[in-house]
């Protein structure tokens, strides 16, 4: 409320008519109910999951308390406090940190990059087409490793056990083979791919992506 009287003082000359008044409690009431919403969306979910009324939050409630410190468990029910909104005109101390904070990043996605990601998109289809047709290489998977054959069954599943045995086939001889210069390039691939892991962390705090899969730092 104290945010809507400043902003309507500052665009009226003189004292507030009626109408403006309503106005400031409109907008209060406005944010007001979006944040109950969300408070009354994370009971909903947190009661969901303390009565583990479907089989998957059964197996979560069994593992998930082995796997999370108390913190992880406290930060997944104060996102919706850490977001309060707050008086703007108050001044806040600037402290250094190396990630931004959630109120330091716009509150909506951006709307207006679809050009650019449309390039982008466009360039990446290129480079692919190009090196699929200029480069010529064998890259089918090893079928051995050191003479010995890959394990194929890891989860019992045939169609995830196949996709980790592509994986295990890709890797393996570079990480565990006998070329240095394979194992040299995975050590140097690992640093590469850390602005990138920063990148979704900032993006995963961006007020806007909460609650969508790009809020998820888990996932990467």
């Amino acid at each position: 409320m104290v945010n809507a009287l400043n902003r309507k003082f500052e665009s009226n000359s003189g004292p507030l008519s009626d109408s403006d008044i309503e106005a400031v409690f409109h907008e209060t009431q406005v944010v007001r109910e979006e944040r109950a919403r969300l408070f009354v969306d994370k009971s909903r979910e947190d009661q969901q999951v303390a009565a583990m009324e479907t089989p998957l939050y059964q197996f979560l409630g069994g593992v998930m308390p082995a796997l999370m410190s108390r913190d992880m468990r406290d930060a997944a029910n104060t996102t919706i406090i850490e977001g309060a909104v707050k008086i703007e005109r108050l001044p806040v101390p600037k402290t250094r940190h190396a990630l931004p904070f959630p109120d330091e990043l716009p509150a909506k996605p951006l709307r207006s990059a679809w050009l650019p990601r449309t390039i982008t998109a466009l360039s990446l289809i290129g480079l692919f087409y190009l090196a699929n047709n200029a480069i010529d290489l064998d890259l089918a998977p090893p079928d051995l490793f050191r003479g010995s054959p890959f394990k194929r069954t890891y989860t019992g599943l045939a169609a995830i056990d196949e996709i980790i045995l592509i994986l295990v086939q890709c890797f393996t001889p570079e990480v565990a083979g006998e070329d240095e210069a394979q194992r040299v390039q995975a050590i140097y691939f690992l640093p590469m791919i850390s602005s990138v892991i920063l990148i979704w962390m900032v993006e995963a705090h961006r007020r806007g992506n909460r609650q969508t899969l790009i809020g998820r730092i888990l996932l990467w």
